[in-house]
């Protein structure tokens, strides 16, 4: 099974969010049955990077480069996702929040996950 991992964010620094993409991702890494995808955006790759230990030339992450305001990121998960999700054949998409989707463009499923948005610098919540 192939899952494709979105993790694409507005953020230009870490918060709970970006750990708990991180830790899902290398977590799905180790579940032999499993391939998995995670999507960032570029300006995330130093931060995932520095703050959450993530090997950035991993090939099974695609860094995204698009301008963050919200209309484009909004734009590219209404259609980027469904045109990645059909090139790379995924059998599963899993936004790691919320994301706007047009159901009827994608031929797999697609799953969310809803996590407490602590902030990063408190690992204890």
């Amino acid at each position: 099974m192939h899952v494709l991992l979105v993790g694409l964010h507005r953020f230009t620094q870490p918060f709970g969010f970006c750990r708990y993409t991180a830790n899902l991702f290398l977590s799905l890494k180790r579940v032999e049955s499993l391939r998995v995808t995670l999507v960032l955006g570029k300006w995330q790759r130093e931060y995932y990077k520095r703050a959450l230990t993530l090997d950035v030339d991993d090939p099974d992450i695609i860094w995204v480069d698009l301008k963050r305001p919200a209309a484009s990121r909004y734009l590219w998960y209404l259609r980027g996702v469904p045109q990645l999700a059909r090139k790379l054949d995924v059998n599963v998409v899993h936004a790691a929040f919320p994301m706007p989707f047009v159901k009827a463009w994608f031929a797999c499923p697609i799953v969310t996950t809803m996590h407490d948005l602590y902030a990063y610098d408190a690992p204890e919540s």
